[in-house]
C-alpha cells in the first residue's frame, strides 16, 4: 500500500486526510500509510471489526494501536462508542455520526401496487433483509412467523445458510407461507419494504442495521433484537419494537403486536427522516477539516 502511495505522489498527487472505513484490517493499513507519510487519519467503525474481530489479542492489539494514532475515531452508534471506551481508546477522541438513509429513494409507495409486483397475496407480510449467515438471526424470524396463524414472510438475501432456512421453513410448515429471494436492487428493495406490514430483524450482533431505517423511511415500522444501536433507532412504539430475549415466543408477540395495531406509515417515515443523508455528509466534512487543521497536534511516527 505505502508503494503505491509513492506512486501517486511522485505523480504529483497529494491528499490532506485519510478517512478509513471497518477497523481491520482496513483501518490498520490506514494507520501504517499515515505514520510513513505523516497525514492526519481518521477511522470509522462500523460493526463486527469492534463487536467480533477486537475479541481476538492480536486484532485487538493492532485496533488499540490504530486508534491511538488517528486523531478522531468515528462510531456508527453509541453502542460502539462504549466498546472502543471499554478497549482503551479515550472516549473524547470518538464521535458518534451515524449513517443516514437515502429519503429520496426509500419512500413509501402504494402497499397494493408493490404486492403485485411481487406475486405476494393479501395476508400479513414480514419481510427480513439481510445476508444468509447464522448472525442475521433468520432461523428466529421464521420460527416467530410459525407462531402467527395466517402471516407470510418474504426473505431477501444470499449465503451459506440459504438451504438451512428453506429445509427450516418446511419443517415449520412454512411452505406455503415462506417465500426466498435473492439480493436485489435498493430501487427494488424500497418496493418490498412498501409491500411489508413489518421489517424483522433477528440479527445476534449489529452496529448500526440500516435496514431499520431503510424500511422506516418507506413507512413500514420494524420489530428488531435488542443488539448493537438498534435502541438509536427503534425510539418508541410508533415505529416498532425491540425484542429483548431471544425466543421465539416472544418475537412472534411483538410481531402480532405490531400487525395488529398497524401503523401510521407517514409518522414512521417522519421518524426515520431526520437521519438524512446531507447532514450525515456535514458532519463527517467538520470532522475530517478538523483533523487536518489539528494536524500538526497529532502523534507522528
Amino acid at each position: 500500500m505505502e508503494s503505491a502511495v509513492e506512486a501517486l505522489l511522485e505523480q504529483g498527487w497529494d491528499f490532506d486526510v485519510i478517512d478509513a472505513h471497518y477497523f481491520y484490517p482496513d483501518g490498520v493499513a490506514a494507520a501504517q500509510v499515515a505514520r510513513r507519510f505523516s497525514r492526519p487519519l481518521v477511522i470509522t467503525a462500523r460493526g463486527s471489526d469492534i463487536n467480533l474481530i477486537a475479541r481476538q489479542p492480536r486484532p485487538r492489539h493492532l485496533i488499540q494501536d490504530a486508534a491511538r494514532r488517528a486523531a478522531y475515531v468515528i462510531t456508527v452508534s453509541a453502542a460502539l462508542k462504549r466498546e472502543l471506551i471499554n478497549l482503551g481508546i479515550p472516549g473524547d477522541l470518538v464521535e458518534v455520526i451515524r449513517n443516514g438513509v437515502d429519503t429520496e429513494l426509500f419512500r413509501p409507495r402504494d402497499q397494493a401496487c408493490a404486492r403485485e409486483a411481487f406475486g405476494l397475496g393479501s395476508q400479513p407480510l414480514v419481510a427480513a433483509v439481510g445476508n444468509l449467515v447464522p448472525e442475521k438471526g433468520h432461523d428466529l424470524v421464521l420460527r416467530a412467523v410459525a407462531r402467527l396463524d395466517t402471516a407470510q414472510v418474504v426473505i431477501v438475501g444470499s449465503g451459506p445458510e440459504k438451504q438451512r432456512l428453506k429445509t427450516l421453513a418446511r419443517d415449520l410448515g412454512l411452505d406455503d407461507r415462506a417465500r426466498f429471494m435473492e439480493n436485489m436492487t435498493q430501487d427494488k428493495l424500497a418496493g418490498l419494504y412498501s409491500a411489508a406490514d413489518v421489517l424483522a430483524l433477528g440479527s445476534t450482533r449489529e452496529g448500526w442495521p440500516n435496514v431499520l431505517l431503510e424500511a422506516m423511511a418507506c413507512g413500514t415500522p420494524v420489530v428488531a433484537s435488542d443488539v448493537g444501536g438498534v435502541r438509536e433507532i427503534v425510539r418508541g412504539e410508533t415505529v416498532g419494537k425491540i425484542v429483548g430475549r431471544r425466543s421465539p415466543e416472544d418475537f412472534a408477540l411483538a410481531l402480532r403486536s405490531v400487525l395488529d395495531q398497524g401503523s401510521d406509515r407517514e409518522r414512521v417515515r417522519s421518524f426515520a427522516s431526520q437521519f438524512d443523508w446531507s447532514s450525515v455528509a456535514r458532519r463527517y466534512y467538520f470532522l475530517l477539516n478538523k483533523a487536518v487543521t489539528s494536524a500538526s497536534d497529532l502523534p507522528v511516527g
